[in-house]
């Protein structure tokens, strides 16, 4: 058989490496000191002290750093090239600074706006050549402008955390999808779990949100095309 020509391009890009290398999601252990700095996964010294629900969060705490730290250190063992990328100066925050640039039809600017508060207390850094100067950042944040971006980005992760439990709980697919013959006990399931959320709403705010916005309710879609 002969090769005539390669079709559907439209995801290709040519982007230096480090753009492109990474560590796949469910290995990924991003935002953890001790996952950053690379230290050896262990359990906390007072584990058999603490109470069982505490065990079983740092278990997980666990699981997930032993993925990331595995990860890396077949990485280096196996693949040079990628690892070289990975350890690019910068490369984490290079690389989420151009994701979260590319996606603000999500409707959610924060993620970019922190990375963009790391850049600007970084920049010389970041654009200084070996051994030269590097040139002070055009942008700027005040420190209340700061503190309230974290504070949205802090309640934003905890947010998505809780909500992929509960996907995970219900095995949902990543948009929501469900095999047909559970599709009835689930529905049935997420109404129960909105009126219990609604119970423990503490706000009229919060159950506004719970009303007009619980992730699992049905839309009127009727005005899509």
């Amino acid at each position: 058989m002969d090769l005539l020509g390669i079709i559907d391009w439209q995801h290709s890009s040519i982007l230096p490496i480090f753009l492109h290398c990474g560590i796949p999601h469910h290995f990924q252990n991003y935002g953890d000191r001790d996952s950053m700095e690379l230290n050896i996964p262990k359990l906390p010294d007072n584990f058999s002290q603490l109470s069982s629900e505490d065990q079983e969060t740092a278990k997980e705490v666990l699981r997930r750093r032993e993925l990331h730290f595995l990860y890396i250190a077949h990485t280096k063992a196996s693949n040079k090239d990628h690892m070289d990328a990975l350890g690019a100066p910068y490369s984490l925050l290079r690389k989420q600074l151009y994701h979260y640039a590319a996606v603000p039809w999500d409707g959610n600017s924060v993620y970019l706006k922190v990375d963009l508060i790391r850049v600007s207390r970084l920049c010389e850094e970041i654009t200084a050549p070996q051994g030269g100067i590097g040139v002070e950042c055009p942008i700027s944040f005040c420190s209340s402008e700061i503190e309230e971006c974290f504070r949205l980005q802090s309640e934003l992760l905890d947010a998505e955390e809780d909500f992929q439990k509960m996907r995970e709980s219900l095995s949902m697919d990543g948009e929501g999808g469900v095999a047909t013959e559970y599709y009835g006990a689930i529905k049935a399931h997420v109404q129960k779990a909105k009126a219990d959320c609604l119970m423990l709403a503490e706000t009229d705010l919060e159950k506004k949100a719970i009303l007009y916005h619980y992730p699992f309710d049905d839309h009127d879609e009727s005005g899509n095309t």
